[in-house]
C-alpha cells in the first residue's frame, strides 16, 4: 500500500550554511585593521607636512644666457632667500629676491622633487647709458646695477623721468637717417621741455627743438648732402629751430685757424 506523505524541509543544510559563513568574520576585522592603519598613515603624513622644515630644499639649479651676472650667486641668492620645505617654500618671495638683482630681468622658480629649486633667468640687455648713473634696456626700462658693472661705449641718452621710451624711439630715428651719411651718434638728449637735441660722435651738434623734429632732421640730411658735407669739420653747431632755414656755429679753433691765416700779410717774392 502506497501512503502520501508530506516532505517536510530539511534543517541540516541551514547549519551547514551557517558554519560555511563563519570563517568570513576574521576577515571583516582584516578589512576594519587594514582602514584604521590606513587613517593613522593618513594622519602621520599629514602631520610631517605641517612641519615647514619637512622635505627640505636640498639642490639649487640656475639656468640663462649670462653675460653680466654669475651663476654661483644667484645660487646662492636663492638658496639664502628659501624659508621652508619642499610644500611650504615661498616661490614667489624667491623670485622677488632675485628680481632685486638690477641685472635680472625675468625670472621663473620651479620646485622640481624632491628636493629642488629650478631657477631661468632672463638676463638684462644694456642698449644705452640713461644719465651718470643708469642703464635702459632695448624695451626703454631702467635698471641700475652698480657702476663698476656698466658695460664700455654705449649710447648716452639723458632726460627726464619718463621720457625714456620716447627718447629712445629718436635715438632709432637719428640713427637710421644719418648712418647712410657716414654720421655716427654720440649721446641723445631731451631737455625738460622736450626739446631734442643731438651729439655725434666728432663732437657736432644737432639742435632740433621740441616741434617737428623729423621734419627738421629731414632738412639738414638735405642740406648735408648739397652744401654741408665738404666743410663739416669746421662745423661745431647746426640749429635747425627754424620754420624754413638753419643757422651754422663754426668750431672755435677752426674760425679761430681761418681768420689768423686770412690776417697774415702776404710774402713779397725774390
Amino acid at each position: 500500500m502506497i501512503l502520501n506523505e508530506t516532505a517536510h524541509p530539511q534543517t541540516a543544510p541551514r547549519a551547514r550554511l551557517a558554519d560555511a559563513a563563519t570563517p568570513r568574520r576574521p576577515l571583516g576585522w582584516l578589512f576594519a585593521l587594514l582602514a584604521v592603519a590606513l587613517v593613522a598613515a593618513a594622519l602621520t603624513v599629514i602631520e610631517e607636512l605641517r612641519d615647514p622644515m619637512a622635505f627640505p630644499i636640498r639642490r639649487v639649479t640656475v639656468d640663462g644666457d649670462f653675460r653680466y651676472l654669475a651663476p654661483a650667486n644667484l645660487r646662492k641668492t636663492v638658496a639664502d632667500a628659501v624659508r621652508g620645505g619642499f610644500f611650504h617654500v615661498d616661490v614667489q618671495q624667491v623670485r622677488e629676491t632675485i628680481l632685486d638683482e638690477p641685472w635680472v630681468r625675468e625670472a621663473t622658480v620651479q620646485r622640481l622633487w624632491p628636493d629642488t629649486l629650478h631657477v631661468s633667468i632672463v638676463e638684462q640687455r644694456p642698449v644705452a647709458y640713461w644719465g651718470e648713473h643708469a642703464l635702459l634696456n632695448d624695451a626703454g626700462d631702467l635698471f641700475v646695477p652698480a657702476r663698476a658693472s656698466f658695460p664700455p661705449s654705449l649710447m648716452r641718452l639723458d632726460g627726464p623721468v619718463g621720457t625714456e621710451l620716447e627718447t629712445l624711439d629718436a635715438w632709432h630715428h637719428a640713427a637710421a637717417r644719418l648712418r647712410p651719411l657716414g654720421l655716427e651718434l654720440a649721446a641723445v638728449s631731451l631737455s625738460e621741455r622736450r626739446a631734442l637735441t643731438l651729439r655725434l660722435t666728432d663732437g657736432a651738434l644737432l639742435v632740433l627743438g621740441r616741434r617737428a623734429t623729423h621734419d627738421r632732421l629731414e632738412r639738414f640730411v638735405a642740406a648735408y648732402q648739397k652744401m654741408l658735407r665738404d666743410n663739416w669739420m669746421r662745423i661745431a653747431v647746426v640749429d635747425l629751430r627754424y620754420t624754413n632755414g638753419f643757422s651754422i656755429r663754426e668750431r672755435v679753433a677752426e674760425a679761430a685757424q681761418a681768420a689768423a691765416g686770412a690776417a697774415k700779410p702776404a710774402r713779397a717774392g725774390h
